[in-house]
C-alpha cells in the first residue's frame, strides 16, 4: 500500500495518518515524531526544490526495521550526496537532521524518478 499525490498540495494529516496505519499500534510517539520530521523536510525539499508534479509514500515494518520509500518524478537529486558544509551553503540542516535520525539512507535514480529509502531500526516487543 501506498499514498501517491502531488507534492505542491501534500496535507501533513493525511500523510501522518497514512503512516500510522502502515505501523504496529504499540509504536512509540518519539518514533512515530521520527518519521513524521523525516517525511516532512523530504517533502518540503520537493515541494521548493525538485520540480516535481507526482510523488509516492510506502512505509511499511518488517522485521525490526521501518521503512520509508518516497518516489518522485522531479529533477535528479541525491540527498546522500549532501554534506553539512554544502547543507549549510544551500540554506538549511535538514537533510542533514535526516540522516541522523535514521538508520539507513538509499537512493536511486530510476526511469526518470527519484527513489529514497530511508530506515529506521525499531524492535517492537
Amino acid at each position: 500500500m501506498h499514498l501517491s499525490f502531488d507534492p505542491r498540495q501534500v496535507q501533513t494529516e493525511t500523510l501522518s495518518a497514512y503512516i500510522r496505519t502502515c505501523l504496529p499500534a504499540t509504536m512509540e510517539k518519539q518514533v512515530l515524531y521520527v518519521l513524521f520530521t523525516v517525511t516532512d523536510e523530504i517533502l518540503a525539499n520537493l515541494c521548493c526544490h525538485s520540480r516535481a508534479t507526482l510523488a509516492r509514500v510506502q512505509c511499511r515494518y518488517e522485521k525490526g526495521r521501518i521503512f520509508l520509500s518516497i518516489w518522485d518524478n522531479g529533477i535528479p537529486f541525491d540527498p546522500i550526496k549532501v554534506t553539512p558544509s554544502t547543507q549549510k551553503q544551500i540554506g538549511g540542516w535538514g537533510l542533514y537532521l535526516c540522516k541522523k535520525l535514521t538508520d539507513e539512507m538509499h537512493y536511486t535514480r530510476v526511469n526518470q524518478t527519484n527513489r529514497l529509502t530511508l530506515v529506521k531500526y525499531y524492535i517492537n516487543d
